[in-house]
């Protein structure tokens, strides 16, 4: 039987569809922190694995439906209590195939609470040909709080002989500090994806890309730090301060080269050693 005309024959919204729902609470307690609350819906769960090399909550997220497409709908929301640490990060990279209808949705929310450290960052999402998704990304944090964002996005896995040529890819991120807004931004890729990432303003032909954001203590050494970090061929990179904020971005032709510097930037900006799963 041919796949590709049997799918065709299905209306799209008739099909089942994935979704998930997650809401964990993080809290100090004595100096170290605990889950205050949990739940857990669908094919959205969380594991807490045991660290020993500091007293916050590494939390991996874990989609069991094992990818996206379109139709999917997953919402995350995430609370650092004050003083508490809390990394999350996902099991594995994410996979967004393609839909015969519809876009999959990720909604994630985020607060993180006076003197809270709350770190968000994933592992990639990888995104194949004539996939569509809709991402949004709410946080709000304290002024005492310490804030770290990293998404890293590949275009197809150059290895395996993917390339995305068509698609539809939103992000929204917006970032707030005492109910003050200090970052956003709107990002879209539709229709010629291949196209778009060719053009010198985009990507110059790259596939992979890391947008990440901080906010924290010497974040002007820590920018400079990032600046000097080592790229490989073919890859930039670059960070910039501005309004209390450092934001950073890679461009590169090699997912691997971007994995590099982003495990080396976690470190600099967490001061703590990359999270359990990204070496599993």
């Amino acid at each position: 039987m041919d796949s590709g005309a049997w799918t065709d024959s299905r209306q799209a919204d008739c099909l089942q569809r994935s979704h998930g729902r997650l809401r964990l609470t993080l809290r100090d307690r004595a100096g170290r922190t605990g889950i205050a609350s949990w739940y857990q819906f669908g094919a959205a769960k969380a594991r807490a694995p045991k660290v020993y090399t500091h007293d916050g909550i590494e939390a991996l997220l874990i989609n069991t439906a094992g990818g996206l497409t379109g139709g999917d709908s997953f919402e995350i929301s995430l609370s650092v209590e004050h003083d508490a640490l809390g990394v999350f990060t996902s099991q594995a990279s994410e996979k967004l195939y393609r839909s015969i209808g519809g876009t999959a949705s990720i909604k994630v929310d985020m607060s993180v609470a006076e003197n809270g450290r709350g770190y968000w960052v994933p592992q990639d999402t990888i995104f194949f040909d004539e996939a569509s998704l809709s991402r949004e990304l709410r946080l709000a944090a304290a002024e005492s709080a310490e804030l770290l964002i990293m998404e890293p996005l590949v275009f197809g896995r150059e290895a395996m002989g993917e390339r995305v040529s068509k698609g539809h890819y939103r992000d929204s991120w917006r970032v707030s500090v005492d109910d003050k807004l200090v970052f956003a931004e709107e990002a879209r890729l539709s229709g010629d994806i291949a196209a778009g990432l060719a053009r010198p303003a985009l990507g110059r032909g790259a596939t992979a890309f890391l947008t990440g954001l901080y906010r924290g203590p010497a974040m002007e050494e820590k920018r400079d730090a990032l600046r000097d970090l080592p790229c490989g061929e073919g890859t930039w990179a670059g960070a910039s301060l501005l309004r209390g904020t450092l934001s950073f971005r890679v461009v590169a032709p090699d997912p691997a080269d971007m994995r590099r510097w982003m495990a080396a930037a976690y470190r600099i900006l967490s001061g703590l050693p990359t999270p359990i799963a990204w070496r599993c």
